[in-house]
């Protein structure tokens, strides 16, 4: 997105996803430390707004200011794909996770918000872009890092 490229979406991409936003997992993380009613409880720290995979990647190109495409991939010829890398080593994303491109990966968050008193501020869109925008912020000290950037 950054340097403009095209994007693909799998489908029309219509599929849900959740991401979270950094600071949304910390007041998680502090509110179930805070709370007596947390211990031996597991809680969803999540958004409450799921955005689909199209509004995440137009999101992203919007807040950038990228000339980026986005391209629509039929659903067989994606996964077919997918598994073709997979089997050859050109990509190091374990098969399992094939499937969040796929399918609507949604969390409910509503026991956090009761018992926790949890209230997540960003959308998984907005979360995305937040996402992004550091990344943009430490693109060039990453670089300077990583040998295989």
């Amino acid at each position: 997105i950054i340097d403009g490229k095209i994007v693909g979406v799998i489908g029309d991409g219509s599929t849900y996803g959740d991401l979270v936003y950094y600071k949304d997992v910390l007041q998680g993380y502090l509110l179930a430390a805070e709370k007596e009613n947390a211990v031996g409880e597991a809680f969803n720290i999540s958004c409450d707004k799921p955005s689909t995979h199209l509004e995440v990647i137009q999101a992203m190109i919007g807040e950038s200011g990228s000339n980026s495409r986005i391209i629509k991939m039929n659903k067989h010829a994606a996964r077919f794909f997918l598994n073709v890398i997979s089997f050859l080593r050109l990509t190091d994303l374990p098969r399992y996770q094939f499937d969040y491109l796929f399918n609507h990966n949604v969390y409910s968050v509503d026991k956090a918000k009761r018992l926790l008193g949890y209230k997540p501020t960003k959308s998984a869109a907005e979360s995305a872009v937040e996402l992004l925008k550091g990344y943009i912020q430490d693109r060039d000290f990453v670089k300077a890092r990583s040998e295989n950037y």
